[in-house]
């Protein structure tokens, strides 16, 4: 999550679930102490989906212009299809790659070939991603371009929504004095789910994106698993606990592109007391969803008419569609709805028929897959299957048969059906939302209150070449807000900077990600100083990183030789009593090669200030003497 709400925020909050095949909204009503969907009648729609709670995260263009989102983005006909006239693009499960750079896609590609295969769109990698949406040149859309058209039309509609149906929701009050905001149906505040695996990098470019689709207050993300746990923690009663219960709850959130999986701690000390949450742990796994699913469909479907001589289909959107439908009518709805014992796929004029255990074999290792996160994920949280009390199913793809008879197979008790696996993520966001307004009283929300924990390592990056050296302060699970430091021993006692580059241990098969660089200029020391301290064994500094409960990322540094520093080294030695022991304390890191290059930079910046300094000044001495003491040719010319 990130950027915390000011003092005065105005406008409606709402949370978004921005999914990678369907997305949803939600606001939490004061009237009914509850989170509810928004009805997303999009203005491109000529139906409602699932009574317009779910839309479609499907973009459709036609001759380079966005011409169709939603439900209507997928009726594509079949005259549309073969009329060679119609130039048209349909996006879905863009998702994938929001917020990835080229350097990122290339790696991904070199430890997983097929990454782009799963992509139902062309994309073209130089100096940027970008997505082809029509014939033309310069017929190109970045792919968080595709967010922002999603995010408008969610915010747009969930305008109409509360001006339509009347509904209060969280922050509308602030808004109806304000003439300047001219409505007070306004949709300006958000908190937008993501998936686990997601950078830091990916959520900042998901959050600017929001900004420009106009929602202008505060933007915030959650991870989605843990979204779906808050409206789990709000939907859970204390009545139902006993005094001094502590309950482990696992949440299995399975989506269209991502799978997550959030293991938290509810306590209750007191029957009259709400119980607390917090987050033990959050791993996801990408490309592992109900997409993937629909993958090995059509990669089955091909190979069926290839062994009967028809070797000239292509995966297209139809086919796509088509293997959907065909998963959806082989798992059900997961309730009242059975799953078919087989089904047909069609591809133009043919039928490729699949049985209910042949899909079963298609996705094996999509099910194994799942299993070993669910795996990992206890093993991570030092725990066993047998002290999970309850495992709640989050996302679409939960219904497929397989998956839940795995998590059946491995936990004692019965799998949570109580919470709505299409709305749980974004009640949750909407949620938090209401906590992060702070409009709506502790009491009213005390049970959804949820300490979220560190989904990545975060530390610093030194070194260069063979000697790059990954320094981890803060750890993957730490309980935000996350404080922690490590000490670095500087390269040269009289350099006159640091720069500390910040990195993220997102995925241990792919480079760290850099978070950011963060320059510090030292205290100038006497040379009597510096010569004490070379005698001594150097200058040391300690780097310290925090990770606020809102999101927001901070980067100190704490040097015992600045007097300044000094002044706070009470409050900071309590800072460093509080934190978690960790190797990080007893161990002192070189800065190395990071500093040297830094060095430079630094004495010229000082340098740098004084000659621009020195030109305003001569400047300011110019334009005086011109002032008072004008030539005569300027003076004739005048008169």
């Amino acid at each position: 999550m990130e950027n915390a709400p000011s003092k005065g925020t105005k406008g409606i909050w709402i949370g978004v679930d921005l999914g990678t095949t369907n997305s949803t909204a939600a606001f939490y009503s004061p009237s009914k102490s509850k989170a509810k969907l928004i009805r997303l009648r999009a203005q491109f729609a000529r139906k409602n989906h699932k009574l317009g709670r779910i839309l479609p995260s499907a973009v459709k263009f036609v001759d380079g212009e966005v011409d169709a989102i939603g439900i209507s983005a997928l009726e594509q006909t079949k005259s549309d299809e073969k009329d060679e006239t119609i130039d048209q693009v349909i996006l879905t499960s863009v998702k994938r790659i929001w917020g990835m750079d080229p350097k990122q896609i290339r790696d991904e590609l070199k430890s997983d070939p097929k990454f782009l295969e799963c992509c139902p769109f062309e994309t073209k990698i130089d100096d940027n991603v970008m997505i082809k949406v029509g014939t033309g040149k310069d017929d190109y859309v970045s792919p968080i371009d595709v967010a922002k058209i999603l995010l408008t039309t969610i915010r747009e509609e969930a305008e109409s929504y509360f001006e339509r149906e009347k509904e209060i929701a969280v922050g509308m009050e602030t808004i109806q004095s304000e003439e300047s905001i001219g409505s007070n149906h306004r949709v300006l505040n958000c908190v937008i789910s993501v998936p686990a695996h997601f950078s830091r990098r990916r959520r900042e470019a998901i959050v600017s994106v929001a900004r420009e689709a106009g929602f202008k207050g505060h933007v915030s993300t959650i991870v989605e698993s843990t979204a779906a746990a808050i409206a789990y923690g709000l939907f859970t009663s204390p009545v139902n606990n006993q005094e001094g219960n502590q309950r482990r709850i696992m949440v299995f959130d399975m989506g269209g592109g991502t799978t997550d999986v959030t293991i938290c701690k509810m306590v209750q000390k007191d029957t009259d007391q709400d119980p607390s949450f917090q987050v033990l742990l959050t791993a996801g796994e990408k490309r592992l969803g109900g997409d993937d699913m629909d993958m090995k469909l059509v990669e089955y479907a091909i190979e069926s008419l290839a062994s009967k001589g028809k070797e000239n289909y292509k995966i297209t959107h139809d086919l796509r569609i088509s293997c959907r439908k065909a998963k959806e009518e082989l798992c059900g709805d997961g309730k009242d709805e059975l799953p078919a014992s087989k089904t047909e796929i069609q591809m133009d004029d043919q039928f490729v028929e699949i049985s209910q255990e042949k899909f079963d074999e298609l996705i094996t290792d999509i099910v194994e897959r799942a299993s070993d996160l669910v795996d990992n994920a206890l093993v991570q949280c030092e725990c066993d299957a047998s002290s999970i009390d309850e495992v709640i199913l989050v996302g679409g793809a939960t219904r497929t048969p397989p998956i839940r008879t795995m998590l059946q197979t491995k936990f004692k008790n019965e799998l949570c059906y109580a919470i709505d696996p299409y709305a749980a993520v974004a009640q949750g966001a909407a949620i938090q939302a209401a906590i992060d307004s702070k409009l709506v009283p502790k009491h009213v929300l005390r049970n959804a209150l949820m300490l979220d924990a560190l989904p990545h390592p975060i530390g610093v990056l030194v070194g260069e070449g063979d000697n790059e050296q990954y320094v981890p302060i803060l750890e993957r699970g730490m309980t935000l807000p996350a404080m922690h430091y490590a000490t670095f021993r500087l390269d040269d006692v009289r350099q006159k900077g640091v720069t500390i580059i910040a990195v993220e241990d997102v995925d241990e098969d792919l480079p760290l990600e850099r978070i950011g660089e963060f320059t510090f200029l030292l205290h100038r020391l006497s040379d009597e100083e510096y010569i004490g301290l070379e005698k001594t064994g150097g200058r040391t500094v300690d780097i310290g990183m925090t990770v606020e409960t809102s999101g927001k990322f901070i980067v100190s540094i704490f040097d015992e030789n600045d007097p300044e520093h000094l002044k706070k080294k009470e409050r900071y030695q309590e800072w460093k009593r509080n934190q978690n022991g960790t190797e990080n304390e007893k161990k002192v890191y070189s800065l190395g090669k990071t500093v040297d290059k830094t060095r430079k930079s630094q004495s010229f910046a000082i340098e740098e200030v004084l000659l621009i300094c020195a030109c305003f000044t001569v400047f300011f001495i110019y334009v005086a003497v011109k002032m008072f003491f004008p030539n005569s040719e300027e003076t004739s010319s005048i008169f």
